[in-house]
Protein backbone atom coordinates (compact mmCIF):
# COMPACT_ATOMS: atom_id res chain seq x y z
CA UNK A 1 0.00 0.00 0.00
CA UNK A 2 1.53 3.22 -1.02
CA UNK A 3 0.78 6.44 0.36
CA UNK A 4 2.10 9.54 -0.99
CA UNK A 5 3.39 12.16 1.85
CA UNK A 6 3.32 15.31 2.33
CA UNK A 7 6.59 17.07 2.62
CA UNK A 8 7.24 17.96 6.45
CA UNK A 9 8.16 21.63 6.72
CA UNK A 10 9.76 23.33 9.16
CA UNK A 11 6.96 26.39 9.75
CA UNK A 12 3.51 25.48 8.15
CA UNK A 13 2.35 28.88 6.49
CA UNK A 14 -1.46 28.17 7.63
CA UNK A 15 -0.94 27.97 10.91
CA UNK A 16 2.08 30.66 11.58
CA UNK A 17 -0.43 33.19 9.58
CA UNK A 18 -3.36 32.28 11.52
CA UNK A 19 -1.20 32.55 15.01
CA UNK A 20 0.24 36.36 13.82
CA UNK A 21 -3.41 37.46 12.56
CA UNK A 22 -4.86 36.06 16.37
CA UNK A 23 -1.79 37.67 18.08
CA UNK A 24 -2.96 41.36 15.90
CA UNK A 25 -5.89 40.89 16.73
CA UNK A 26 -5.52 40.34 20.51
CA UNK A 27 -3.08 43.01 20.44
CA UNK A 28 -5.65 45.38 18.71
CA UNK A 29 -7.82 44.18 21.48
CA UNK A 30 -5.73 45.16 24.13
CA UNK A 31 -5.07 48.37 23.39
CA UNK A 32 -8.80 49.46 22.52
CA UNK A 33 -8.74 48.92 26.29
CA UNK A 34 -6.13 51.14 27.07
CA UNK A 35 -3.75 48.54 27.77
CA UNK A 36 -0.30 47.79 26.69
CA UNK A 37 0.09 44.75 23.62
CA UNK A 38 1.07 41.70 25.21
CA UNK A 39 3.90 39.95 24.59
CA UNK A 40 4.74 37.82 21.67
CA UNK A 41 4.04 34.15 22.04
CA UNK A 42 6.88 31.75 22.85
CA UNK A 43 5.74 29.47 19.86
CA UNK A 44 5.42 32.64 17.38
CA UNK A 45 9.07 33.85 18.87
CA UNK A 46 10.32 29.96 18.24
CA UNK A 47 9.13 30.21 14.30
CA UNK A 48 10.80 33.73 13.83
CA UNK A 49 13.88 32.17 15.35
CA UNK A 50 13.73 29.08 13.01
CA UNK A 51 12.88 31.02 9.76
CA UNK A 52 15.59 33.24 10.39
CA UNK A 53 18.03 30.85 11.55
CA UNK A 54 17.33 28.36 8.22
CA UNK A 55 17.73 31.59 5.87
CA UNK A 56 21.28 32.40 7.49
CA UNK A 57 22.22 28.92 6.19
CA UNK A 58 21.54 29.75 2.84
CA UNK A 59 24.34 30.49 0.32
CA UNK A 60 24.02 34.06 0.37
CA UNK A 61 25.20 34.55 3.72
CA UNK A 62 25.96 30.69 4.89
CA UNK A 63 30.11 32.02 4.94
CA UNK A 64 30.02 35.23 6.94
CA UNK A 65 31.51 35.36 10.27
CA UNK A 66 28.56 37.67 11.78
CA UNK A 67 26.06 35.10 11.05
CA UNK A 68 24.64 35.07 14.55
CA UNK A 69 24.48 38.78 14.61
CA UNK A 70 22.39 38.65 11.20
CA UNK A 71 19.83 36.29 12.84
CA UNK A 72 19.96 38.16 16.37
CA UNK A 73 18.47 41.60 14.17
CA UNK A 74 16.60 39.47 12.05
CA UNK A 75 14.80 38.37 15.22
CA UNK A 76 14.54 41.94 16.10
CA UNK A 77 13.15 42.73 12.63
CA UNK A 78 10.46 40.32 13.08
CA UNK A 79 9.53 41.32 16.66
CA UNK A 80 9.28 44.95 15.47
CA UNK A 81 7.48 44.42 12.43
CA UNK A 82 5.07 42.17 13.43
CA UNK A 83 2.33 44.84 13.82
CA UNK A 84 2.79 45.92 10.61
CA UNK A 85 1.78 42.68 9.17
CA UNK A 86 -1.69 43.88 7.20
CA UNK A 87 -4.10 40.63 8.18
CA UNK A 88 -6.74 42.22 5.47
CA UNK A 89 -4.22 42.00 2.68
CA UNK A 90 -1.96 39.32 3.54
CA UNK A 91 -2.33 35.87 3.87
CA UNK A 92 1.32 34.99 3.50
CA UNK A 93 3.09 35.73 6.94
CA UNK A 94 5.96 33.32 6.08
CA UNK A 95 6.45 35.34 2.72
CA UNK A 96 5.78 38.51 4.82
CA UNK A 97 8.77 37.62 7.63
CA UNK A 98 11.44 35.83 5.19
CA UNK A 99 11.60 39.06 3.15
CA UNK A 100 11.78 40.57 6.47
CA UNK A 101 14.29 38.61 7.98
CA UNK A 102 16.58 38.63 4.53
CA UNK A 103 16.24 42.65 4.30
CA UNK A 104 17.68 42.81 7.75
CA UNK A 105 20.40 40.53 7.31
CA UNK A 106 21.65 42.42 4.04
CA UNK A 107 21.12 45.65 6.24
CA UNK A 108 24.29 43.91 8.66
CA UNK A 109 26.64 42.86 5.63
CA UNK A 110 26.21 46.40 4.62
CA UNK A 111 27.17 47.51 8.21
CA UNK A 112 29.90 45.65 8.46
CA UNK A 113 30.97 46.27 5.06
CA UNK A 114 30.96 50.36 6.04
CA UNK A 115 33.26 49.23 9.12
CA UNK A 116 35.75 47.20 7.53
CA UNK A 117 35.91 50.41 4.55
CA UNK A 118 36.31 52.70 7.91
CA UNK A 119 39.16 50.69 9.54
CA UNK A 120 40.67 50.08 6.09
CA UNK A 121 40.50 53.84 5.67
CA UNK A 122 41.54 54.54 9.15
CA UNK A 123 44.86 52.71 8.48
CA UNK A 124 45.90 54.15 5.40
CA UNK A 125 46.02 57.04 6.67
CA UNK A 126 48.00 56.43 9.52
CA UNK A 127 51.44 57.72 8.69
CA UNK A 128 54.60 55.31 10.46
CA UNK A 129 57.37 57.62 11.06
CA UNK A 130 61.03 56.49 11.11
CA UNK A 131 60.88 55.29 14.62
CA UNK A 132 58.92 52.47 13.82
CA UNK A 133 61.80 51.47 11.67
CA UNK A 134 64.34 51.92 13.74
CA UNK A 135 63.13 49.94 16.27
CA UNK A 136 64.09 46.43 16.45
CA UNK A 137 61.54 43.60 15.62
CA UNK A 138 64.37 40.61 15.68
CA UNK A 139 62.64 39.31 18.69
CA UNK A 140 59.27 38.80 16.81
CA UNK A 141 59.88 35.98 14.56
CA UNK A 142 56.93 35.97 12.24
CA UNK A 143 57.37 40.18 11.82
CA UNK A 144 57.94 40.35 7.54
CA UNK A 145 59.42 43.56 8.24
CA UNK A 146 56.13 45.27 6.18
CA UNK A 147 53.28 46.87 8.38
CA UNK A 148 51.09 46.36 5.33
CA UNK A 149 50.83 43.03 5.44
CA UNK A 150 48.79 42.91 8.56
CA UNK A 151 46.52 44.96 7.16
CA UNK A 152 43.46 43.57 6.82
CA UNK A 153 42.11 43.08 2.50
CA UNK A 154 39.92 45.35 1.84
CA UNK A 155 38.82 47.40 -1.44
CA UNK A 156 38.37 50.84 -0.20
CA UNK A 157 38.59 52.22 -4.13
CA UNK A 158 36.04 49.56 -5.14
CA UNK A 159 34.02 50.51 -2.50
CA UNK A 160 34.30 54.15 -2.94
CA UNK A 161 33.14 53.31 -6.49
CA UNK A 162 30.36 51.02 -5.10
CA UNK A 163 28.69 54.06 -3.35
CA UNK A 164 29.30 57.02 -6.46
CA UNK A 165 27.13 54.58 -8.32
CA UNK A 166 24.55 53.85 -5.52
CA UNK A 167 24.50 57.92 -5.42
CA UNK A 168 24.15 58.38 -8.85
CA UNK A 169 21.46 55.76 -9.26
CA UNK A 170 19.98 57.42 -6.66
CA UNK A 171 19.68 60.95 -8.59
CA UNK A 172 18.84 59.52 -11.82
CA UNK A 173 15.55 57.99 -10.30
CA UNK A 174 14.69 60.88 -8.19
CA UNK A 175 15.15 62.89 -11.43
CA UNK A 176 12.62 60.22 -13.19
CA UNK A 177 10.28 60.20 -10.57
CA UNK A 178 9.98 63.95 -11.06
CA UNK A 179 9.84 64.06 -14.66
CA UNK A 180 7.18 61.64 -14.72
CA UNK A 181 5.22 63.64 -12.50
CA UNK A 182 1.58 64.75 -14.57
CA UNK A 183 1.08 67.27 -12.35
CA UNK A 184 3.92 69.57 -13.17
CA UNK A 185 3.84 72.75 -15.21
CA UNK A 186 6.61 73.77 -17.51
Amino acid sequence: MTTTQQPIHYISNKEFTQQIVEYIKLCDAEEAEGREAPVIPKSIALQFKSLATKLSTRYNFVNYTFRDEMVSNALFACCAKIRKFNINIGSNAFAYFTNVCWRAMVDVINYEEKMSYIKAKSFQSIEYDDALADNDLSEFSEYSGNVNDYIPFFDVDGYEKKMQDQKEKAKLSIKAKVSDNPLEVD
